[in-house]
C-alpha cells in the first residue's frame, strides 16, 4: 500500500504537540472556566470569613498601611488564579481573532463554540 502522506517530515495533527496541547486545552475549557470561577468565589468567601472584609478592602488597607503581602499564601493563590485567567483570556482572544480575521472565521467560531466553548 502506498503512503498517502505527502511529506513524511511534517508531523500530523496527532503527532504535533502544538495541536495536541491546543486540543487538550479546548477539551478542558469548560472545566477550566468552572474551576477558575469556583476558585475566585472560594477565595472571596474564605477571606471574608477569616478577615471580616472583602479582599479589595483588605488589600486597600494593606496598601495604605504600607504592608507587604509578598510571598504569602494569599499572594500565591492570587497569582495562580491570575495565570489561569490569563490563559483563558488568551484562548478567548485567539478565538475572536479567528472569528474576525479568517475568511471562514464565523463558521469556524461556531464549530469551536458548540464543540468546546459553550456552557452546555
Amino acid at each position: 500500500m502506498a503512503n498517502t502522506r505527502p511529506n513524511k517530515n511534517i508531523p500530523t495533527q496527532e503527532e504535533n504537540p502544538l495541536f495536541h496541547d491546543t486540543w487538550k486545552l479546548l477539551k478542558n475549557y469548560r472545566d477550566a472556566v468552572w474551576n477558575l470561577e469556583l476558585a475566585v468565589q472560594q477565595v472571596r468567601n474564605t477571606f471574608e470569613i477569616e478577615y471580616g472584609s472583602s479582599i479589595e478592602e483588605f488589600l486597600d488597607s494593606m496598601y495604605i498601611a504600607g504592608a507587604d503581602v509578598g510571598g504569602t499564601k494569599l499572594e500565591n493563590y492570587a497569582k495562580s488564579i491570575e495565570r489561569s485567567n490569563k490563559m483563558l483570556t488568551l484562548l478567548n482572544s485567539a478565538v475572536d481573532i479567528l472569528r474576525n480575521k479568517h475568511k471562514h472565521g464565523e463558521q469556524y467560531y461556531w464549530i469551536l463554540y458548540y464543540s468546546y466553548l459553550s456552557h452546555q
